[in-house]
């Protein structure tokens, strides 16, 4: 039996940033793992050298060897995910154990590619936040995409935490993304969501501020996917 295994060697880095020498049939989005157990995944690829962002924190130093893992950056997608609070890379972060062994996931990459213009629907039905204001002056269409813009401390997280507040008993799954927040404050969001009833329907994604900076880059490219998950259901 061959027992070969592709690997690659530290060219340089810099905190989370690390270019490898090696690795001839690795992609974009494939994840690899240090010698000593640190995860990173392939963010571009050049003629001489392979970029990779780590997402686990650790020493690493020029020569140390990396291989390449057989999953691809992507997250196990569920039923079992609903009143979970996880990062990026779908490790619970809620303190409620692990996710649910029972209950079968389907593995989902984070880059998927979008549908063309022909698979969308005619958006024919109204999206009810709740808010009587916005669902009276500016409507929202089920399956529209709104941004919300406003400046720091202007109510735009209170407004969103209304809002799934406010889907309770419609069947809508709720994604919430927090990018880059104080732990606190994240915690702080679980337990409102949690005390009016709307965990139960709700996933939260979230990298605090602490965490490395490829978890916060990837947060919303997380939030994005299961959302699309829940959607195609």
């Amino acid at each position: 039996m061959d027992q070969t295994q592709e690997v690659g060697y530290v060219i340089s880095n810099r905190d989370f940033l690390v270019y490898l020498d090696g690795l001839p049939t690795v992609r974009v989005n494939d994840m690899v793992e240090s010698d000593s157990g640190l995860r990173g995944w392939v963010n571009a690829l050049a003629k001489d050298r392979v970029e990779v962002l780590m997402v686990d924190e650790g020493f690493i130093s020029p020569g140390q060897m990396f291989k390449k893992l057989p999953s691809r950056l992507g997250i196990v997608a569920g039923d079992f995910l609903l009143g979970r609070s996880v990062n990026p890379l779908g490790v619970p972060i809620d303190g409620k154990g692990p996710l649910s062994k029972t209950k079968i996931g389907n593995l989902v990459e984070l880059e998927q590619q979008a549908g063309g213009i022909e698979s969308r629907e005619f958006i024919s039905r109204q999206f009810l936040t709740g808010i009587t204001i916005i669902d009276t002056l500016i409507p929202i269409g089920a399956g529209q995409r709104e941004l919300i813009m406003g400046d720091a401390h202007s109510g735009k997280g209170r407004l969103l935490t209304d809002l799934i507040v406010n889907q309770k008993g419609t069947g809508i799954i709720c994604i919430i993304a927090s990018i880059g927040r104080p732990a606190v404050s994240v915690r702080n969001l679980i337990d409102i969501l949690a005390a009016n009833g709307a965990l139960e329907y709700t996933v939260v994604v979230a990298a605090s501020s602490s965490e490395p900076a490829p978890l916060i880059f990837l947060t919303p490219k997380t939030a994005f996917t299961l959302a699309d998950y829940f959607q195609h259901l």
